[in-house]
């Protein structure tokens, strides 16, 4: 399924993980572009829990997290739309969908 997670903080990395791991699409916003362009820099995020440790790939390729700043581009095209961002943020956010 192809999935939008909306936000940069930790609750957002953990879910494009899990949801990719998962077997899904995963098209991952941040309204801002500099965190994202390192992370595209390095190809993967290195992630270290209870299984252990794996490389996730992100990029434009597909079989990776694709990285965007562009949020009707995350938008096009998802069924499911997850936003583990705080409550606060939500208004200003959905002013913008």
């Amino acid at each position: 399924m192809k999935v939008c997670v909306l936000g940069g903080g930790h609750g957002c990395h953990a879910a494009a993980i899990d949801l990719f791991e998962k077997g899904h699409d995963v098209t991952w916003w941040r309204r801002d572009r500099e965190p994202h362009a390192r992370l595209r820099e390095l190809g993967a995020l290195h992630v270290t829990d209870y299984r252990g440790k794996r490389t996730v790939p992100l990029g434009d390729a597909p079989g990776a997290i694709r990285l965007t700043d562009d949020l009707a581009a995350a938008l096009r095209g998802a069924r499911l739309v997850v936003v583990p961002l705080p409550a606060v943020s939500h208004d200003t956010l959905a002013a913008q969908v």
